[in-house]
């Protein structure tokens, strides 16, 4: 009974081999959703970008503090590591960020979703899609102010956002995103902030995305599917799984994601009021310390 139950546990199939699911579409496609449908599913714990935030809700990767202040190398170094050896031919491991992950979705992996179909030629391929001019304002509204776009205030707030430690290290992924993403299109010199301020550019890099997809990821391997159309029943018969009975999740709108926003400006006037404040009570105190004139 021992021995039978040992093949039996052998035989099953184990996260830790890989990913079973990789997610093509890009941020602001229906990601989030997606990610919390994964997991009901039992195909996950599934990435997403905010497992780089250190606020996700599965706790499959413990985020120390010294990762989020930038004083500890984290995963945003070993996405930009990935796409450095991309870029000079050597093949990238993916291990040391997906291990215990059974599915990956969003930014940044989206921009690496060749490589990483490449690495893990069995998982299969779910492809968010979206109306590139829909697409287009729902990123302007949303992460596109985080990297340098939108008002003056969001300028600023990347600004001060980028030149923290941990902000630094972020900028590094973005540029690793960004330039994975030129590699993926054939568009050399490709920049998500160009993208987030042209609409006519940004669509012809969503369209050719779009083309890529289709074109490259073998039929039985793909799902195109669009939030709000498709739900639980197209996802679970593609998988494979059983459909559950509770309603397909609609996660993370643009109101949702104002708190990230809130969260990034809350922390730029940290970074640049607590020294102001600090050096303006050190001024105060040396003045105090001077003798008065008669």
């Amino acid at each position: 009974m021992r021995l039978i139950l040992l093949a039996c546990v052998s035989a099953a199939p184990s996260l830790a081999a890989g990913l079973r699911v990789i997610g093509a579409g890009m941020g602001r496609t229906g990601t989030d959703s997606l990610r919390h449908a994964l997991d009901a599913l039992g195909v996950g714990p599934t990435y997403h970008m905010i497992e780089l935030l250190g606020i996700s809700d599965t706790q499959t990767r413990p985020v120390s503090p010294l990762e989020m202040l930038g004083l500890a190398p984290g995963h945003n170094d070993l996405w930009a590591e990935a796409n450095a050896n991309i870029s000079k031919g050597v093949a990238p491991d993916f291990s040391a960020i997906m291990d215990g992950y059974g599915s990956t979705v969003d930014f940044p992996s989206a921009a690496f979703w060749p490589e990483l179909l490449k690495a893990y030629p069995e998982a299969k391929v779910v492809y968010t899609f979206r109306d590139p001019h829909a697409l287009h304002r729902s990123i302007s509204g949303a992460w596109c102010r985080l990297i340098g776009s939108g008002s003056l205030l969001d300028r600023l707030v990347a600004k001060i956002s980028f030149m923290r430690p941990y902000g630094m290290r972020n900028l590094r992924m973005h540029e690793a995103m960004a330039e994975g993403t030129a590699r993926l299109l054939g568009i050399p010199g490709f920049t998500w902030v160009r993208a987030c301020e042209d609409e006519v550019y940004a669509v012809a890099a969503f369209e050719a995305w779009d083309a890529k997809v289709r074109a490259s990821v073998p039929s039985h391997q793909l799902l195109v599917f669009e939030t709000g159309k498709h739900g639980y029943k197209e996802l679970a018969h593609f998988l494979g799984v059983k459909e559950p009975a509770e309603p397909y999740p609609h996660t993370n709108s643009r109101s949702e994601f104002f708190a990230i926003i809130a969260i990034f400006r809350t922390l730029a006037a940290l970074t640049v009021g607590v020294p102001c404040a600090l050096a303006w009570c050190v001024l105060r105190r040396g003045r105090g310390g001077k003798p008065k004139r008669a």
